[in-house]
């Protein structure tokens, strides 16, 4: 079991949006630990959309362990039509991994994008433009 949770979620209801703040060294037990808050975070049942900030967390981590995450179970929700996931990397190898992680995960309705722009990954997700990030709101 892990320490505690590296990461931080703000619901944004009225833009359908759950953001999620990551920081420290990324594992499939951190990844593990999202999940079982995911499975009792009551928006999450209804978001449509989910912004990640992994700007901060160390994600060179192997690529087994990269593996070991993508092969988690997902967390079942209520929500109808898909899920679209953004997440947001600063450096070539966080881009590389996650987009393989995104990769293996793409199934049950869930879309999953990387992304090194902020606003390229909000505009992805439709969220709508503004001053600062979204991320700085919590």
């Amino acid at each position: 079991m892990t320490s505690g949770p590296i990461f931080r979620l703000q619901a944004f209801e009225a833009l359908g949006c759950l953001a999620v703040k990551w920081a420290e060294t990324f594992s499939a037990d951190q990844c593990r630990d999202f999940f079982d808050t995911l499975a009792v975070t009551p928006f999450f049942q209804t978001c449509v959309k989910m912004f990640h900030d992994a700007r901060g967390c160390d994600l060179s981590v192997g690529s087994d362990e990269m593996v070991r995450a993508a092969r988690l179970p997902y967390v079942e929700s209520a929500r109808e039509g898909p899920l679209r996931i953004a997440i947001l990397v600063e450096t070539d190898v966080a881009f590389g991994m996650l987009r393989i992680m995104a990769s293996m995960r793409a199934e049950n309705g869930v879309e999953i994008r990387v992304f090194r722009d902020y606003d390229d990954g909000a505009q992805w997700l439709e969220l709508p433009p503004r001053d600062g990030e979204i991320f700085d709101l919590f």
